[in-house]
């Protein structure tokens, strides 16, 4: 049974250096797109939880 989760291991870790490797290929302004995202979605979840939503970082 070790063997086997040590191969889901090393395919998870595969999986996200991947993950990883595709994400620093993308261009600048993506990554910019992708982090106002995750800042909304953010927000939501602390509205959710009765805290005040942070401000959006806004590119200059």
């Amino acid at each position: 049974m070790a063997s086997g989760t040590t191969r889901l291991m090393n395919h998870l870790l595969k999986s996200k250096e991947r993950a990883r490797r595709r994400l620093a290929r993308l261009p600048i302004e993506e990554k910019i797109k992708i982090l106002i995202s995750m800042q909304k979605i953010s927000n939501q979840i602390r509205a959710n939880c009765g805290r005040k939503p942070l401000p959006p970082w806004r590119p200059d």
